[in-house]
């Protein structure tokens, strides 16, 4: 996918993973922005709407990466962040 929003996403984890850009950087620097999601969105949509938006990207984004579908509780209150870091991060580079 080569659309601009994928470019921004790109550019973020760049800079928040630092010059070395190796899969525990790039894993820390993911966690990273689901949590800067989370803090500005949750006193919009709530915790359990920003863990929904989580669920709902990681199933859209399995499409292309199966590795990614994490089984979690459909009515979760919070992002499973740990799982998520624990999956990208044995993940190796194309």
């Amino acid at each position: 996918m080569n659309v601009p929003e994928s470019r921004r996403i790109e550019t973020a984890l760049a800079r928040r993973s630092g010059p070395a850009g190796d899969v525990r950087s790039v894993a820390d620097a993911i966690v990273a922005l689901w949590r800067d999601i989370e803090l500005q969105l949750t006193p919009i949509i709530g915790p359990r709407g920003v863990a929904a938006l989580h669920r709902r990207s990681l199933f859209l984004t399995a499409r292309e990466y199966p590795w990614l579908l994490i089984t979690s509780d459909g009515a979760a209150l919070t992002m499973d962040l740990d799982s998520l870091h624990g999956v990208l991060h044995v993940q190796a580079a194309p």
